[in-house]
């Protein structure tokens, strides 16, 4: 017997010596070898065997070859491997399973081309198989429907039912999936919308529902999904909207034909010249093409999202549907199986040396195509701050248009860092509106500037919402700041303004029709959704005509409905400057002026020249929602309550006893104004300050605090008898609520 531990089996005789003699020898944990009877390791769990031979109750096994011809095209031969599921041996040695080799525990689930039939709630039995990753029960003849007990598998990454007749809806459980990486429901008969849960398959890389019966909007939650890029929607009855991430931008016009009801600025873009060769493309330079695109792809100096195009076009020379996740025998890159990413790893690993030096002047333009308006590709210098870029958008032209998607700088400006949890709904929140003298010099450098010096954040466990703002007409926030805010689970903003006589310009041309407003709010909600942050602070602070209003105010709805749908849980905040009587006057509180546009988007940002009663008023016309008032606070004191500067905990205090939140403007005011001794100590001065307000904990909410900031806090010398309570992390890495779990008080005295 080995002498390795296995998981005790009350079907397991060598597990109970003194019953030896009574086994027959055909047991499951016998192998004979001459006349002799030798236990062997007893790998598979009772309850999974018994899961899996009541599954394999449930169809029947057909004597043909159901669908042969289509599973030959894969390479794979039909064979009925059920026939080797029998009570009485190991179900981990039975065709199709897969156990692990610890645990014992049955992990994957191949039954593809099995000549299988079967019908009702298939699948009930196999939500008992808890530990499942990979499920596969495509080209068989299931019919019936998926139950929702499905959503019970959470630790599934593979999931292909696909070419079956499997009908109904799909269940919204299937969103409880959240390690799922691959899922094939293609060729079947389900009918119903797709899912909007599906928005919560964060790790989804590979999704094909076509050839089925759908109808309804395809969810625009799937457009914030950063690591999806193979989808196909095809030969269904789809309608509505397509979503307008990047990854939808990319996928090929057949990922959406048969689907007449479509539209969106994506699904225009992408099939407007689906039948034409490129520029001075010619078929004698394909072959060249794709042995630069494979050389980029090892080197890794061609852009993430491409790769799945290299092997899309491996992949249609072989006459498949989808690049993932078929079978692995023909397969360069097969999703399931982890040797190909450590293949990859390993040749990205090798060439990483090479391709350093070679980015330093390698003419990316070999490898990248031109955009539309023929700029030219720089080269890509990792010595010094040079391109890629950040940059605003200037005027509604360029917004339009949307040729920020085809600059070369696109690409680059892609936050990779997924937001870490929501907003607090149950205390006032603290919104950071960062904004630099001479706008931002150090920032537009993707690669990192040179300036030691520049200004920085570190204390962002202070903050609830953070606006990236400038008086540019189209603020993005540079992907270093909304990576960094993300990992802290700060949400992220840019900012759309207009001003003075230019902005009323503005306004007539966007807001000239309901149609036009609507168009400008889908451009904004595509490029947050596209470049990864969450939202947008709206400040129209020009006067613009009566008959103007209703179509600003559709423009505010549309791109909150919109955003959300695209992007769960993104924002757009109001700033208190227009009112809905066409005037720019600052109310400074909530009122009947400018309520109606607080009612329309999920909160409002205050102009910071209120007075001492403004809070409590603000909260009352608020009501439920007082939390999404933020009011202003300048921190260069520019008539602001308190007078700002180092004395904003005087506004703080007061925002904290009206339960409103806050939105701090202009924090770079420590560094702009070179505070004395230096910025380092300025700024953790001016940290302290916002912190006071904090000592009843109520504030900021010291549950949002993660556990690991209490190594990282900074105290000067002079701090005595100060203590803090903090907040651990459960297991799982989530915070906990302040009464789930113990505090740790930790004493600050006498720590440097």
């Amino acid at each position: 017997m080995s002498n390795h531990s296995v998981p005790i089996d009350s079907s397991c005789p060598f597990n109970a010596p003194k019953r030896r003699r009574d086994v027959s020898e055909s047991s499951p944990c016998f192998t004979r070898l001459s006349n002799v009877s030798v236990p062997t390791t007893c790998l598979c769990h009772p309850e999974q065997r018994d899961a899996l031979l009541q599954f394999k109750n449930e169809f029947e096994v057909l004597n043909s070859s159901f669908d042969y011809d289509y599973c030959i095209i894969y390479d794979i031969k039909p064979h009925r491997k059920t026939e080797s599921w029998v009570n009485n041996n190991d179900c981990c040695t039975w065709d199709g399973i897969m156990c692990n080799p610890k645990s014992g525990d049955v992990i994957e689930l191949d039954l593809g081309c099995s000549n299988l039939r079967g019908c009702g709630q298939i699948m009930s039995s196999i939500g008992n198989l808890s530990h499942l990753t990979s499920l596969d029960i495509s080209w068989n003849n299931f019919s019936g429907f998926i139950p929702s007990s499905i959503g019970s598998l959470s630790h599934l990454t593979y999931l292909d039912i696909s070419s079956n007749q499997i009908s109904g809806e799909i269940p919204r459980s299937i969103g409880l999936l959240k390690d799922l990486h691959v899922l094939n429901l293609s060729n079947n008969a389900f009918t119903g919308h797709i899912p909007s849960s599906m928005g919560n398959l964060t790790a989804l890389e590979s999704l094909d529902v076509s050839q089925n019966q759908l109808s309804g909007e395809i969810p625009q939650a799937l457009g914030s999904l950063s690591f999806l890029s193979y989808m196909n929607f095809s030969h269904n009855q789809l309608t509505g909207l397509v979503p307008g991430g990047t990854q939808f931008r990319r996928l090929n016009c057949t990922s959406f034909e048969d689907n007449p009801g479509l539209f969106g600025p994506s699904l225009e873009e992408i099939c407007r010249d689906i039948h034409m060769p490129r520029p001075h493309e010619t078929p004698e330079s394909d072959e060249e093409e794709e042995v630069l695109s494979w050389i980029a792809a090892v080197i890794g100096v061609i852009p993430d999202a491409a790769a799945p195009q290299l092997i899309k076009k491996e992949t249609r020379k072989r006459r498949v549907t989808s690049p993932y996740f078929h079978k692995p025998s023909f397969l360069v890159f097969n999703a399931r199986r982890p040797s190909s990413r450590r293949t990859l790893v390993s040749l990205y690993n090798l060439f990483f040396t090479l391709s350093h030096k070679l980015l330093t002047s390698f003419p990316l333009s070999l490898i990248m195509p031109k955009p539309n308006d023929a700029e030219a590709v720089p080269l890509l210098d990792l010595s010094k701050p040079s391109s890629p870029i950040s940059f605003p958008i200037k005027s509604l032209q360029d917004l339009e248009s949307r040729s920020y998607f085809d600059s070369f700088h696109f690409q680059f400006n892609r936050s990779t860092v997924p937001l870490r949890g929501d907003l607090p709904n149950n205390r006032p929140r603290v919104l950071v509106c960062h904004d630099m003298k001479g706008g931002y010099v150090d920032d537009k450098w993707v690669q990192g500037c040179e300036n030691d010096a520049g200004y920085a954040i570190w204390h962002w466990y202070l903050m609830d919402v953070f606006v990236y703002f400038s008086h540019s007409l189209v603020t993005i926030p540079p992907p270093c700041w909304t990576n960094t805010a993300h990992r802290h689970g700060v949400k992220v903003l840019g900012t759309f303004i207009t001003e003075w006589d230019e902005g009323k310009t503005t306004c007539n041309e966007m807001l000239a029709t309901k149609e036009s407003a609507q168009m400008y709010a889908e451009r904004l909600a595509e490029l947050a959704t596209s470049l990864g942050f969450d939202g947008w602070l709206i400040n129209i602070e020009n006067e613009i005509d009566k008959e103007q209003v209703p179509n600003l105010m559709e423009f505010v709805s549309h791109l909150t409905k919109v955003l959300h749908l695209s992007t769960p849980g993104s924002l757009v905040i109001w700033y208190d400057s227009v009112t809905v009587h066409d005037h720019l006057k600052w109310q400074d509180h909530l009122n009947e002026k400018n309520k109606r546009f607080f009612d329309l988007c999920d909160g409002i940002f205050m102009n910071y020249t209120w007075k001492e009663s403004y809070p409590k008023l603000s909260a009352e016309v608020a009501g439920d929602r007082k939390y999404d008032v933020y009011m202003g606070i300048d921190v260069f004191g520019r008539g602001s309550f308190g007078g700002g500067q180092w004395t904003v905990d005087t506004a703080l205090d007061l925002l904290k006893r009206n339960n409103v939140s806050a939105a701090i403007f202009a924090p770079g005011w420590v560094y702009e104004t070179a505070q004395p001794p230096n910025f380092h100590t300025a700024q953790n001065k001016s940290r302290k300050v916002l912190e006071k307000p904090r000592s009843e904990r109520v504030f900021l909410g010291i549950s949002h605090v993660p556990a690991y900031y209490v190594s990282e806090l900074v105290v000067d010398s002079d701090v005595k008898g100060v203590s803090f309570v903090v907040q651990p992390c459960g297991e799982d890495g989530l915070w906990r609520k302040l009464d789930d779990s113990p505090n740790l008080l930790v004493d600050l005295e006498g720590l440097s």
